[in-house]
């Protein structure tokens, strides 16, 4: 069929382009950063670690600064009820996970942990200054208000659209398992900033960076006990 014949035109909207461009940027990035993760030797695996959360970001910033929003505006007022409210959401989460995965399990990272204080030192950093506010810049912000720019009825389905976002970029670190609890992770980060006053971005991140120290952390605690 001759679609010029027809003057057939399909015009798709510029909010819808920034989304797709937001969503397949981010996945792309995540795909390829994780891959090359692999290939290398571990004094480079650990740095190239601590930038590729960074490099996923890129398509986040990107539509950040077009829109020419400023990073200092995500930390609002309010520090101590946000950090409140992140503590909250933290025991909340750590209590699901323990019920869904029948406790936290000893892991290679955490025999690292207990055995090195220079990686105590690098966890630390790597979860809760970095995984925690980077991965809670792409989703909680620049991907949750895009689609809510989307979507005109039916808002409810904001955080549960970019924690499916959030869950499918997580394919790649662990495979289907990772998917599906990074997407309930997702849904109450999501929620929690969508329809709570006081969690916001700074709080949302700071629960995330320590859930995921958390798990690293907590069963050496536990063998201490």
């Amino acid at each position: 069929m001759d679609w010029k014949k027809l003057n057939v035109e399909i015009v798709i909207p510029d909010k819808i382009k920034k989304l797709l461009f937001l969503v397949v940027g981010t996945w792309i990035f995540t795909a390829v950063a994780s891959e090359i993760l692999d290939y290398l030797s571990v004094g480079a695996y650990r740095v190239g670690k601590m930038i590729a959360p960074l490099v996923t970001a890129i398509p986040a910033l990107v539509v950040f600064v077009k829109e020419k929003k400023r990073l200092r505006d995500l930390f609002c007022r309010g520090v101590v009820k946000q950090l409140l409210c992140s503590m909250a959401m933290l025991f909340v989460l750590l209590v699901i996970i323990a019920f869904l995965n029948h406790g936290i399990g000893w892991s290679v990272e955490t025999s690292l942990f207990d055995k090195y204080n220079w990686y105590k030192i690098y966890s630390f950093v790597y979860y809760v200054l970095v995984i925690g506010f980077t991965e809670e810049f792409i989703y909680r912000v620049v991907v949750q208000d895009c689609i809510d720019e989307c979507i005109k009825k039916y808002k409810f389905l904001v955080p549960f659209l970019s924690a499916m976002v959030f869950g499918i970029a997580h394919y790649w670190v662990g495979g289907c398992g990772q998917v599906m609890m990074t997407f309930v992770l997702g849904l109450i980060w999501g929620y929690s900033k969508y329809y709570i006053k006081n969690v916001t971005y700074l709080a949302v991140s700071i629960s995330h960076g320590l859930y995921d120290f958390g798990i690293l952390v907590i069963p050496l605690l536990v063998s201490y006990l």
